[in-house]
This record gives C-alpha cells, sequence and structure tokens, in this order.
C-alpha cells in the first residue's frame, strides 16, 4: 500500500490516504505479500465496507502488475459484489415524501426536490469515494436548484437518479399515464420558472446586448 501512495498525486492521492487508514486492512497491513491468502482477504472484506472491498481490488491488481503475485490471491468469482447503498433520500428528513407532486403546485414540488437533492449533493461532496459537481449551487433555494438542476444538469447522474425515483414513485402511486403526463408539465414548469428568474433574465439581456461576432472572408 505505501508503494502505491508514492505514484499517485492530487485528490487521487488524497483518496488512497484515506482508503488505507481502514481498520479493516489492520489485519493484512503487515502480511508478506507472498504469504498472503485468500482466507485473510476475505477477513479483510468481512470486517469492511464497499470501500474496503474496491481498494482490496486496486491493491491485488497493483501486486500483480509489479509482478509481485504470481497469480490472484482471491479469484474474480469469489469477491464479494460491489454494491452501494442507495444513497438517494426518498422519505426522511429531506426526502421526497408524500404526496410528491399532483399538478398544482409545481414550486412545492420542486422545493421537496431541491431539497432532496441538496441534501444528496452535501452527501457526495463528502464522500472521499464519490464525486460531486460544481453544476449545482447548494446557496440557492431549493425549488430554483431543482429547476437549474433539471434543466441545466439533467444528465448528471444525481439528477438522473433522483428523478427516476420520483417517476417511478409517482407510477406506483396513480398509475405509468398519469405519471408520464404530471412529469411533462413538471418540465414544461421547470422551463418557465427558469426563463422567469431574474438572473435568467439578466443574462439573457446580456447576451442580446453582446451578439455573437462572425467572420467574413475575403472575396
Amino acid at each position: 500500500m505505501d508503494e502505491i501512495l508514492k505514484l499517485k498525486s492530487g485528490h487521487t492521492h488524497e483518496r488512497w490516504v484515506t482508503a488505507i487508514k481502514d481498520k479493516a486492512f489492520d489485519s493484512i497491513r503487515n502480511l508478506v505479500v507472498m504469504e498472503t491468502r485468500p482466507e485473510h482477504f476475505l477477513r479483510a472484506l468481512e470486517n469492511g465496507t464497499v470501500c474496503t472491498n474496491i481498494f482490496l481490488r486496486r491493491v491485488q491488481n497493483f501486486a500483480l502488475d509489479m509482478s509481485w503475485l504470481p497469480w490472484p490471491v482471491l479469484p474474480k468469482k469469489g469477491w464479494p459484489k460491489i454494491q452501494f447503498k442507495d444513497i438517494i433520500p426518498v422519505e426522511g428528513k429531506h426526502g421526497i415524501g408524500e404526496p410528491v407532486f399532483d399538478g398544482t403546485d409545481p414550486k412545492k414540488a420542486l422545493e421537496k426536490i431541491g431539497r432532496a437533492l441538496a441534501e444528496l449533493e452535501a452527501s457526495r461532496r463528502k464522500h472521499f469515494l464519490l464525486k460531486g459537481t460544481d453544476l449545482l449551487d447548494l446557496s440557492e433555494a431549493p425549488h430554483l436548484l431543482a429547476a437549474r438542476a433539471i434543466t441545466g444538469a439533467g444528465k448528471l447522474h444525481p439528477v438522473k437518479g433522483l428523478l427516476k425515483k420520483l417517476g417511478s414513485k409517482l407510477t406506483a402511486d396513480i398509475g405509468s399515464t398519469k405519471a408520464a403526463f404530471l412529469m411533462a408539465k413538471l418540465q414544461e414548469d421547470v422551463k418557465a420558472i427558469v426563463s422567469q428568474h431574474p438572473a435568467t433574465k439578466k443574462k439573457a439581456a446580456a447576451d442580446d446586448s453582446n451578439p455573437p461576432q462572425t467572420q467574413t472572408g475575403l472575396t
């Protein structure tokens, strides 16, 4: 593990420094590489988390690449499946909750989505293994945060995941046809909210006053 650190830099180095402090690695930390057996890895995995699983795989791959191991300590089929916990809040303090959206108050629905999205993104930014996104401004009002996320960052995994949860919840509550209609209506309401926001109007006015210049060729 110490040799891996020597080859890392920046944020990658910081993630590895945090990862190798995992107490689950204590049982194998001082083992001779060639004397490490599958049961040693399995014990570490049993005592660890999904992050232990991820980084122990990388440690083994590094040792194989360096020819320190003639074959894997733990074969591919011997590794537990990597499965993150669902960190997208649906219920709870800032979850989507019930009811989600009935088509009558888009701002209220967006406030719930915005609070859930802010909680999700704040959790991602604190997690050393997950990458947050700078495209989301958590200082904005919840309804505007949600609106901008849906219109401008809808392709980002956290936003897509949250919208998928919302769609699934609506489908379970009112059926697929009505759910599809409400999701489409929410998209239209979002566009209207964003377009009417002062910051959006100011940007549009600035763009109109500074039209792009076109280059003309010599004739």
